[in-house]
C-alpha cells in the first residue's frame, strides 16, 4: 500500500511543479504578448490619426 501512494505523490510533485513552471512561463509570454499588442494598437490608433 505505501509503493503506490508514494508513486502518487511523487508524480502529484512533478506535476505541480511542470504547472508552476507552465504557469509562470505563461505569464512572462503575456506580458510580452500584451506589451506588443498595446504597441500595435498604439501603432494603429495613431496611423488613424
Amino acid at each position: 500500500n505505501s509503493h503506490p501512494s508514494r508513486k502518487r505523490d511523487l508524480s502529484l510533485r512533478v506535476r505541480e511543479a511542470e504547472e508552476q513552471m507552465s504557469a509562470k512561463v505563461l505569464s512572462e509570454e503575456g506580458a510580452t504578448d500584451s506589451k506588443v499588442r498595446i504597441e500595435q494598437l498604439a501603432h494603429l490608433t495613431t496611423g488613424w490619426n
